[in-house]
C-alpha cells in the first residue's frame, strides 16, 4: 500500500472512512484502485547549486588572500502540487517520462550547505 495511505487506513480501521478525501478513498483501497495509478503533471524545479565566495581582507589572516566561500546544494525544491512524491527524483527506473509514474523507495537527493575559508599564505 502507498505510504500516504497510512492516514486513510488509520481511519477505515477505526470506522471514521467519512474522513477519508477523494484520493483516498479511490487509491487507498485495493479494490477500487486503478492499475495504472494517477497520471499527474510532473514539472518541478530544483536549485542544483549556489555559492557566494566573498574575499576576506588578507591582514585578518595574516596571508597574502584570503576567501570564505558559502554554498548550497540541491536545497530548494519547488513542485506542482498534484505530486505526491516526496521527491520528485524518486520516481521509478523510467523517470519521469514514464506514461504512468511510480515511486520506488530509495534515497532521495540530498541537500547540504557548507562554508570553506582558503587562504594562501606565500
Amino acid at each position: 500500500m502507498h505510504p500516504l495511505c497510512n492516514s486513510a487506513n488509520a481511519n477505515k480501521t477505526a470506522g471514521k472512512a467519512e474522513l477519508l478525501n477523494a484520493w483516498e478513498r479511490v487509491y487507498c483501497t485495493p479494490a477500487t484502485a486503478p492499475t495504472d495509478g494517477p497520471i499527474v503533471r510532473g514539472d518541478f524545479a530544483r536549485l542544483r547549486d549556489l555559492s557566494l565566495t566573498i574575499p576576506l581582507r588578507a591582514s585578518l589572516m595574516r596571508a597574502r588572500n584570503a576567501t570564505v566561500t558559502m554554498a548550497a546544494r540541491n536545497y530548494l525544491l519547488w513542485k506542482n502540487s498534484e505530486m505526491k512524491v516526496w521527491d520528485p527524483e524518486m520516481g521509478g527506473r523510467d523517470g519521469m517520462e514514464a506514461p504512468v509514474r511510480f515511486i520506488e523507495f530509495g534515497v532521495p537527493t540530498a541537500a547540504s550547505l557548507s562554508v570553506s575559508i582558503r587562504a594562501t599564505y606565500w
